[in-house]
């Protein structure tokens, strides 16, 4: 079996209807295209509309509602369904559409088969054909196409789990698929559509069927729909669902959303920036632009792509990776990953033990109450440990290490590194490179001081004036030097009292 790609699904619905292979499509007049309603109940006259509804949004098209001759007419006689067309050349002039009223139960509206089977009737009215000839083609054993489905067709005949190549759960349709939409745009010429700032999801303004995907979702039904949209900074909300969710926001991307695999997809040309999971275990992947990435309750597992992203882990187990941009990541409670990768990233922790590495870039790193680990990766870094006995290392730059309470571990590496213990008892490695250790407080201790080119910082200490202060404040224990200044001890292990001079000290 052969895979499609979206276009290629597209240009078979385009040319299938019609034994020559030519693409027809129907005219509007300047009312629009013309549709009788007068056969169908009121539920079939409202499953017709908001098919229609669903249709116009991604055409571009106006439906005018008429009780004489239409272009499209429906009807409920007969038994199943199936839409007859007339024409001259390339041009659609008149279609028939019988959806028998068995196939309409009390209560289907959104999200039904019912709903499924308007839209599908309405495109084979518009000219859509099916991807395989389905007389031939009678189960998906037979099909020489393996991506044939619900999934990215509402012409196709295979639900997706009828089709065993997709990994989807079954799902009723709320919107054309991405074939659809593609074969329909190119039809009709499509303009933009929605290029204001859009919600998908919890709080949805696309409109239409869109607006019933959350509700829906929320009451156990299986939806699958597509989100296409042409401008706006825009957002796909599924906060409050605790299954465990896949959200990709590339274009063409297929995630899985409100408890359905394989459900949500975005159309090729789509840009959306934001997106938001549930109380579940979550993976949420950006795309190129700004994204702001929030994973909410649940081990979660965000990853930024390029551009400069705002990832926001929220409570739970999380790893927040940046990658490629300037990005922003905040872990939340929880023991967390947050792994900046290319790039100027800010890293931030609250709570929890936690591992906070800068990558490449110039990085600034903050750590919360727990006992962090931090990383500060190649680039001139800032690192902040905050409460809690943290492990700090600049890795290779020039960097800012500032231990703040707690009982904290700083290491240097290569650059010229400031080390800052802060309040508590710390131990203040030395790398390769020009290092500046800071003592204000506390019983800390330095190692691998080289009196060739590092320095103490004492100047957050009063009553030091002169080296002479300093030099008389320092004793010799075992091998190593101890400056002591009321309770408050600094250890610099290693080292020759009569090695250190006012070169080596800031005061």
């Amino acid at each position: 079996m052969q895979v499609l790609t979206p276009q290629q699904f597209a240009d078979r619905l385009m040319t299938t209807s019609y034994p020559d292979g030519e693409t027809r499509t129907m005219r509007p007049g300047s009312s629009g295209i013309t549709v009788n309603l007068t056969d169908l109940t009121g539920q079939e006259k409202g499953l017709a509309r908001a098919a229609l509804a669903e249709i116009a949004s991604v055409t571009g098209l106006r439906f005018a509602d008429t009780t004489g001759s239409a272009q499209i007419e429906y009807s409920n006689d007969g038994k199943g369904a199936q839409t007859q067309t007339s024409g001259e050349g390339n041009t659609i002039n008149w279609a028939d559409v019988r959806i028998a009223s068995d196939r309409v139960a009390p209560g289907d509206g959104y999200g039904s088969f019912a709903f499924r089977t308007y839209m599908h009737e309405t495109l084979h009215a518009l000219g859509l054909g099916h991807p395989q000839d389905y007389g031939t083609v009678r189960a998906f054993s037979q099909s020489s196409v393996a991506n044939d489905s619900w999934q990215i067709s509402l012409m196709s005949y295979f639900d997706q789990t009828e089709n065993t190549w997709v990994d989807a759960d079954k799902a009723y349709h709320l919107t054309p698929m991405m074939a659809d939409h593609l074969a329909l745009r190119q039809m009709y010429d499509a303009p933009a559509m929605r290029l204001g700032n859009t919600t998908y999801g919890v709080g949805s303004t696309a409109g239409g069927a869109l607006d019933r995907a959350a509700p829906l979702g929320q009451s156990e039904q299986r939806v699958t729909f597509l989100v296409a949209d042409h401008g706006g900074v825009d957002h796909v909300n599924f906060a409050g669902f605790t299954a465990a969710q896949r959200i990709n926001l590339a274009a063409g991307a297929i995630s899985d959303v409100m408890g359905a695999l394989g459900n949500m997809q975005i159309a090729t040309g789509t840009v959306i920036e934001h997106a938001t999971g549930g109380a579940g275990a979550d993976t949420l992947v950006g795309n190129g632009a700004a994204n702001r990435l929030a994973g909410g309750n649940g081990a979660d597992r965000l990853y930024g792509r390029a551009g400069a992203d705002a990832l926001q882990g929220g409570d739970g187990r999380d790893t927040l990776a940046g990658e490629d941009g300037n990005d922003r990541l905040f872990g939340g409670r929880g023991d967390d990953r947050l792994l900046g990768g290319a790039g100027n990233d800010s890293l931030f922790e609250s709570a929890g033990a936690n591992l906070l590495d800068g990558g490449a870039g110039n990085d600034s790193l903050s750590g919360g109450a727990g006992a962090d680990q931090m990383l500060g990766g190649a680039g001139r870094d800032t690192l902040t440990g905050g409460l809690g006995a943290d492990r700090i290392s600049g890795g290779d730059g020039n960097d800012w290490l500032r231990g703040g309470a707690g009982a904290d571990t700083l290491i240097a590496n290569t650059g010229a590194d400031v080390l800052d213990g802060g309040a508590g008892n710390d131990l203040l490695r030395g790398g390769a490179g020009r290092d500046r250790f800071v003592f204000t407080s506390g019983a800390d201790r330095v190692q691998w001081f080289d009196p060739a080119t590092d320095v103490i910082d004492l100047r957050g200490l009063a009553g030091l004036d002169s080296w002479d202060d300093v030099r008389a404040r320092l004793t010799l224990s075992g091998d190593d030097v101890v400056f002591r200044l009321g309770d408050h001890t600094l250890t610099i292990e290693d080292q020759d009292r009569g090695a250190l001079d006012a070169t080596n000290v800031l005061w």
